[in-house]
């Protein structure tokens, strides 16, 4: 059966390591596009960030089943847990991506609350056009980073690479901020509250589809979570995890030659039929129907 594979920093072969820059597992710049960790034939959990300007040329790419067409000076953003497929790049694309790996946003940027409102902003646009000018200070940051990776070890490399990585995301973040200011809440503790909610419903969205279940993980009431999820993203927490099933099954549906049956199976439904209902409620059509759509 074919399931769809996923990939981070920690399933490069040694050979590709060797191409590229990494430092450690936690981040990478990459500048050739067949070293990106995605596959062109078939869709990928992908479970790091990356950040990629578009050099030269085009490409198109899935990302959670919408397309985007990417063309010099577009920036493209993807986020740990999101489904990637690339469908075709012209002969004369170029890029240089930061890749980052999920752990690291989960134990370090998680903790640096300024980032916040721009991860509920990347969840709603993902390919953003640059100036020339953000480009280059873009590609400037590459380059630090590329030289702090190279250089030799000493006291102060993993300070000064991991600042400078900082830097950068704080550069992304006033990018956005200068087309749409930022929403910085000071309700940090909710904020926070949302983060871990989506860890644990990337970590369990296939099993559990109960806000009961969450809410426990979580040492809330159903009623807390659902509330503080909605007034945050303005989606309750049953809608988050509805979504987060309904992508899936969309994905294995069009991607994979699994039956209906071994899809239901996948996501933990008790029957096929059961299965069927919820696909139909939330989508309006019926997964035989989906598929051949």
């Amino acid at each position: 059966m074919h399931r769809i594979p996923k990939i981070d920093l920690t399933t490069l072969s040694p050979e590709e390591r060797n191409s590229i820059d990494i430092y450690d597992n936690d981040f990478a710049i990459i500048d050739e596009p067949k070293k990106i960790p995605v596959h062109d034939d078939y869709p990928s959990h992908i479970e790091v960030a990356m950040i990629g300007i578009c050099l030269e040329g085009t490409t198109s790419i899935g990302i959670d089943l919408k397309r985007y067409e990417v063309r010099a000076n577009d920036m493209i953003i993807i986020l740990p847990g999101q489904t990637v497929q690339i469908f075709e790049r012209s002969r004369d694309f170029r890029n240089s991506s930061l890749v980052i790996s999920a752990d690291y946003i989960k134990n370090s940027l998680f903790s640096i609350r300024q980032f916040l409102p721009l991860l509920f902003e990347l969840k709603d646009k993902q390919c953003l056009r640059l100036s020339p000018d953000e480009v280059v200070r873009i590609l400037e940051y590459h380059s630090f980073l590329r030289q702090k990776i190279r250089m030799p070890e000493s006291r102060y490399k993993k300070t000064i690479a991991y600042s400078l990585l900082h830097a950068f995301l704080y550069e992304i973040a006033s990018i956005f901020d200068r087309r749409k200011p930022l929403n910085i809440k000071p309700q940090s503790r909710k904020n926070e509250l949302f983060l871990k909610f989506m860890e644990t419903l990337q970590a369990h969205y296939k099993r559990e589809r109960s806000v009961a279940f969450y809410a426990d993980k979580l040492c809330l009431t159903s009623k807390h979570l659902s509330n503080v999820i909605k007034e945050l993203t303005g989606k309750s927490a049953g809608e988050w995890i509805d979504s987060y099933v309904i992508l899936e099954a969309k994905t294995l549906l069009k991607t994979t030659e699994l039956t209906i049956l071994e899809i239901s199976e996948e996501l933990h439904f008790a029957n096929q039929s059961f299965f069927g209902k919820y696909f139909k409620l939330h989508t309006g059509m019926s997964p035989v129907r989906y598929r051949r759509s």
